[in-house]
């Protein structure tokens, strides 16, 4: 059915997205990414990047795209929606976190202590509940349960 197929790729992209704010890249995931096989239609200006493709993957990592990563989301700007929630810009890591108190009350557990996040509302985080919804989705779905799939999709415009 092209529906599920949509929502896989849905599903996929999230996941995707979410390993790429959690951490900078490994050796493992850069050989995934140049391996793609529609790489240049998800990322259209990488073959104007040669050295994406010729260069060593230990030295791009380290001298190009974990200086990015390091840039972006260590010194400039935190990933944390309660950083830009607080008027302190404080990480609010407790259990009064809006995003941890939405997770919970829609069946999200997420355990601090196995991820890098600091606080359940890190972008990475909050990639992964929107996998996590679109896995409920499919669920319904397959059980053809319309009313189930109408709740789960409003949760995630929310």
């Amino acid at each position: 059915m092209e529906k599920f197929s949509e929502l896989e790729v849905r599903k996929n992209m999230y996941g995707f997205l979410s390993r790429l704010f959690i951490e900078e890249l490994d050796i493992d995931t850069l050989e995934r990414i140049r391996n793609l096989p529609d790489l240049e239609e998800t990322f259209p200006k990488t073959a104007e990047w040669k050295e994406f493709f010729t260069k060593d993957a230990k030295k791009l990592i380290d001298e190009e795209l974990n200086v990015d990563f390091t840039t972006i989301f260590i010194i400039n700007a935190y990933p944390y929606e309660s950083v830009f929630m607080h008027d302190e810009g404080h990480i609010d890591p407790s259990i009064t976190n809006p995003a941890f108190i939405f997770y919970k009350e829609h069946g999200y557990e997420i355990d601090l202590s196995k991820t890098r996040a600091l606080a359940p509302d890190h972008i990475a985080v909050e990639l992964e509940f929107m996998m996590f919804l679109i896995d409920e989705e499919l669920k319904a779905l397959e059980k053809w349960d319309i009313e189930e799939v109408k709740k789960i999709r409003n949760i995630q415009k929310k």
